[in-house]
């Protein structure tokens, strides 16, 4: 291809196949016709003079799409206007392309930019009392985590977006950090924590089976035997707690649940750790076991006599001689006997909730 001289912003000529490689790297820059440019066809700003040749286009085809491409003519009859998008800085008629627009400056001052609102195309000073990308200092952005980023008096501010909770008060590192439908420490709430670990739409999930509130009566468990009482769960899911209400402080206990076969005690389903009674209720987490509807044994075993709430009515307890410890596998052969229904309970919440 031959080489077709045109000017430059020198005033010397460049070959075509440059200015299309030129053209090539700014294809995405959006122009304005030449004939709604006001100095289309006019001299150079400050001249005088009646244009010549080498600095007018010679014909329709000098100027396309902003960039001359035949003949030799001015630069500035073809450059882009104060905010036009941009690549390069001869690309505009001011001679500054800053981040992608043609400026009326370099732009370079610490905290300034020539995009702001109202004010595209002029080099401006950032105000970082309410800019959310330099809030309080420039470049000091503020979070766009799940909130709507705001600035106010150099502070970062604005609404989450629900469910999200800003928990932390601290919008500028992570906006609003809390899923407040799933996070069991925050569930719903920010003070909100709930005690099995589990969170479901803004709520703590659980069903309690068995004899939770005081019963108004009591009665005494020896240490060192292992006893329990047949308790009913109506649903199926996970264990996630045994509880006992205790009428005094500092004994140790462990709580144990048993699956039901024939009306007895069969295989250990789950166990707490060691605990230390309290006055009140004395409760264990466990690692989330699944079960299906159904009765269960609810036991304990202690290291000392253990003081616990009841109510007024009886049932079967069944119980053998045991060293305090954890549960054994199996129920071993017990003893049954009449007494108390001691104020126990199994905690269920529903499965597949981690």
């Amino acid at each position: 291809m031959a080489a077709v001289a045109v000017a430059t912003s020198a005033g010397a000529c460049a070959s075509l196949l440059g200015i299309q490689e030129y053209e090539a790297a700014d294809a995405a820059v959006e122009r304005k016709p030449l004939e709604e440019r006001p100095h289309f066809g006019a001299a150079d700003a400050g001249s005088d003079t009646t244009p010549d040749s080498d600095t007018t286009p010679e014909d329709d085809d000098a100027c396309d799409a902003g960039d001359c491409v035949s003949g030799c003519a001015r630069v500035s009859a073809c450059a882009l206007e104060l905010g036009d998008r941009c690549s390069f800085d001869e690309s505009c008629a001011s001679g500054y392309c800053v981040n992608g627009l043609c400026c009326d400056t370099n732009c370079t001052g610490a905290c300034s930019a020539c995009d702001r609102p109202g004010r595209v195309g002029t080099c401006v000073a950032i105000d970082t009392s309410s800019d959310a990308d330099h809030c309080g200092a420039c470049g000091a952005a503020c979070s766009l985590q799940h909130v709507a980023a705001e600035c106010n008096a150099g502070e970062c501010v604005g609404a989450c977006a629900a469910p999200y909770l800003d928990c932390n008060g601290d919008k500028r590192r992570d906006g609003c950090e809390i899923d407040s439908d799933a996070d069991p420490e925050h569930c719903g709430d920010c003070e909100a924590r709930c005690p099995y670990g589990v969170c479901r739409d803004g709520g703590c999930p659980g069903d309690v089976w068995g004899f939770p509130a005081d019963g108004g009566s009591s009665d005494n468990r020896g240490a060192a035997t292992l006893m329990g009482m047949r308790v009913f769960v109506g649903d199926g899911g996970d264990v996630a707690a045994l509880g006992i209400r205790t009428l005094a402080a500092g004994v140790r206990l462990r709580l144990g649940l048993y699956g039901d076969s024939g009306g007895a005690p069969q295989a250990l389903v789950a166990q707490t750790e060691e605990l230390t009674s309290r006055v009140g209720v004395t409760e264990g987490t466990l690692r989330h076991t699944a079960i299906a509807p159904g009765s269960y044994w609810l036991f304990l075993i202690t290291d000392g006599t253990l003081h616990i709430s009841t109510e007024a009515g009886t049932t079967d307890w069944w119980f053998t001689s045991q060293g305090f410890g954890p549960f054994p596998a199996s129920a071993p052969p017990m003893t049954s006997i009449t007494a108390g229904i001691a104020n126990a309970y199994v905690v269920l919440i529903p499965s597949n909730t981690l």
